[in-house]
């Protein structure tokens, strides 16, 4: 119980206030299709962005053509989101160490793992390297390091490039799977990924608060220790989804002592093995280390 708790304050000094993490969107995703990866003719077709040196720029198309995904950084992003504004960064020491973090996190997926991430012909991934992100007051306390904007054609993970490490990238991609996993389910009867599935690892009872300024109103329970990695993961599935993953790639001991914890993960990661082609995947994945532990 105390090795929990000891994971559980560290991950709430890692991530803040709870709506560091929030997940956005803005509409609901057009007609599903079949998974088609942007082609390198596509993401050749980006502009440089016109603040930073040329060099940066390229960098930047540089790694987005290797991972399969559309990376923004400078004037290349976007000022507003819905609830949320974004200043622009232009810092180049601050741009190419944030590209270095992405880089660094993205390489530790398989290969091809991000291509699939787009599944039709319209819809696409791409990242916006940005400044300090503004909150309006319907997403309560704290600050943002990132968070996911899904339009009609596009899902954006939008970070804040100076602030953003690797356990964020990593909680937002889980994000963006959930949506690829929603997806698969929703046309294979046989998919594994079920939400009741889900629901069925956490304590008898327990109710995921849909609401990203509180607790269960039974806070604390000695059965939830046991059960999620933070306080922050009881506000509902994706987001105890996306700090499993989170702590199986960064603090992998936090599953020792936490049986429902190693189940959900388990489980997670049958789920993405169903929804994705694992022909280049190693025979364990980087999430999946903590399950062949002793």
């Amino acid at each position: 119980m105390k090795r929990l708790t000891a994971v559980i304050l560290i991950l709430l000094l890692l991530t803040g206030c709870a709506s560091e993490f929030s997940t956005v969107e803005t509409s609901a995703p057009k007609e599903k299709g079949e998974h088609t990866a942007p082609t390198d003719a596509v993401l050749q077709e980006e502009t440089g962005a016109m603040l930073v040196s040329p060099e940066l720029s390229q960098r930047a198309r540089e790694i987005g053509r290797r991972f399969g995904v559309s990376i923004r950084i400078a004037d290349q992003c976007d000022a507003s989101f819905p609830g949320f504004e974004a200043e622009q960064l232009l810092d180049e020491m601050a741009i190419a160490k944030g590209l270095d973090v992405l880089d660094q996190t993205m390489s530790r997926y398989p290969e091809g793992f991000f291509r699939q991430l787009n599944w039709t012909e319209a819809e696409q991934f791409e990242i916006q390297l940005v400044g300090t992100l503004h909150a309006d007051s319907s997403y309560g306390c704290g600050s943002y390091s990132a968070f996911i904007d899904q339009t009609e054609h596009t899902c954006t993970l939008v970070a804040d490039g100076s602030k953003a490490g690797a356990h964020t990238y990593i909680h937002e991609f889980s994000h963006v799977i959930d949506r690829k996993l929603a997806w698969d389910a929703s046309r294979r009867e046989d998919a594994k990924y079920s939400e009741e599935i889900w629901s069925s690892f956490n304590p008898e009872g327990f109710q995921y608060t849909e609401d990203y300024a509180s607790n269960p109103p039974d806070f604390p329970n000695s059965s939830y220790y046991e059960s999620f990695v933070s306080p922050y993961a009881m506000v509902n599935s994706t987001e105890d989804r996306a700090l499993v993953m989170e702590a199986a790639m960064t603090m992998p001991w936090a599953f020792d002592g936490a049986p429902r914890m190693r189940q959900k993960l388990a489980y997670y990661c049958e789920c993405i093995r169903d929804g994705f082609d694992t022909t280049l995947w190693p025979e364990v994945t980087p999430w999946e280390q903590p399950l062949h532990q002793k």
